[in-house]
């Protein structure tokens, strides 16, 4: 069971005909940081091999105790240690169009409710929170940094894959261009002053969770 921690609301496309529903809760406030937060909350949730996921800055999957998720196509995150930039650049941007990441002013027009300022900016480390099993299947790419709950266990096959490029959208309003991001999976070790230091992940091996601390 995947879920979508986020605010109950209702919309609807532009296009749609359908009338929308009154508002359930008066003067609730969406954030757009609460579309960034999911859980695995129980079962298994598969990531199937002809899909690939991407967590841009600040966004965060947690796989609770229990729960499972089984990486059989790409989940690819801008962790902490994780990226290296072609271009010269030192960190992921959205475009140059000067929006600023995240772009509030969308939700402004698509939901119902007024949205507030969210609590990640474009450096805030996209996480994989394991408190349950990650399984990266044979012919799997894992490519994220992921952050350990007691008892979290991550299973890498020794066929899946840990490092891969993708390409983003570096345009302005004149031209397009594109950058290329290299992502690599690390584990986060937490440290007694609450920072994390990463180390690499090994094809092929199988890491528990204590106190923070993958071994």
């Amino acid at each position: 069971t995947l879920t979508l921690s986020a605010p109950a609301f209702s919309t609807r496309s532009k296009s749609s005909k359908e009338a929308m529903p009154p508002p359930t809760v008066r003067g609730m406030k969406i954030s757009p940081a609460t579309a960034f937060r999911m859980s695995v909350k129980s079962g298994t949730t598969t990531v199937p091999s002809d899909v690939q996921i991407k967590l841009l800055p600040g966004a965060q999957v947690t796989v609770e105790q229990g729960a499972k998720l089984d990486i059989q196509g790409a989940l690819y995150g801008y962790g902490e240690g994780c990226a290296t930039y072609s271009d010269g650049l030192t960190k992921w941007q959205d475009g140059k169009l000067g929006r600023g990441y995240p772009y509030t002013s969308a939700y402004t027009s698509t939901h119902r409710l007024s949205s507030v300022k969210p609590d990640y900016t474009d450096t805030t480390p996209a996480k994989l929170n394991v408190g349950g099993t990650v399984d990266v299947a044979s012919g799997g790419i894992l490519a994220a940094g992921v952050y350990g709950l007691d008892g979290g266990k991550l299973v890498v096959d020794g066929s899946a894959s840990l490092s891969g490029s993708i390409q983003e959208d570096n345009s302005d309003s004149d031209k397009k261009t594109r950058f290329t991001a290299t992502l690599t999976a690390k584990l986060a070790d937490l440290q007694a002053d609450g920072s994390y230091v990463t180390k690499d992940v090994t094809a092929g091996k199988t890491y528990t969770c204590t106190g923070g601390v993958w071994a």
